[in-house]
């Protein structure tokens, strides 16, 4: 029995370690510091400040994050890790907020990303915002399943809920929005 056991848990971990190895060396850059978001979780504004010291490499982020911006300077590209989640063997999706250290105000955002290509599939840019302090605007994401996803926002007095999923394809489908 423990035999059989070893073998599963060694296809397990190559099975793993193989679809690591597919991955590319721009993800794999694009990700450094980016946490792997599990189902049924969640990130909190608070959580996402403690990365505000760490930003994507420019370079990467104007090229990935934020798709080669024609308006943006590649020194203009202050982007900061949320995490990133394994939708299937070949996308990821990306979850990094914007802005620089000295800012008040970030928003999140999102993009999925075939990792075994770098290719750029789909883009959510402003799914929330939130302030430095939180005195004024929080958000949550919440991983509420596989591909099902909602973020919830206050600015001010105002709540909002956005739900989304991400097609095995990665695509982003907006499934509710609520203010």
């Amino acid at each position: 029995m423990n035999q059989y056991l070893k073998i599963i848990f060694l296809g397990f971990f190559f099975s793993g370690t193989f679809a690591f190895a597919q991955m590319t060396e721009n993800f794999k850059n694009l990700a450094l510091g980016f946490k792997q978001l599990e189902d049924i979780s969640s990130v909190g504004s608070y959580e996402m400040l403690e990365n505000l010291d760490f930003d994507v490499e420019q370079n990467l982020a104007w090229k990935y994050l934020f798709d080669q911006n024609q308006y943006m300077k590649v020194e203009e590209t202050f982007a900061h890790p949320v995490g990133w989640y394994k939708l299937n063997d070949k996308i990821a999706i990306l979850f990094f907020y914007q802005g620089k250290p000295t800012d008040t105000k970030y928003i999140l955002s999102a993009i999925t990303m075939k990792y075994t290509d770098d290719k750029i599939i789909d883009k959510l840019p402003i799914l929330g915002t939130f302030s430095k302090d939180g005195s004024t605007d929080v958000c949550k994401l919440t991983i509420k399943s596989k591909g099902n996803f909602k973020v919830e926002s206050r600015t001010f007095a105002i709540d909002s809920v956005l739900g989304f999923s991400v097609k095995n394809n990665g695509k982003f489908e907006i499934t509710s929005e609520k203010k």
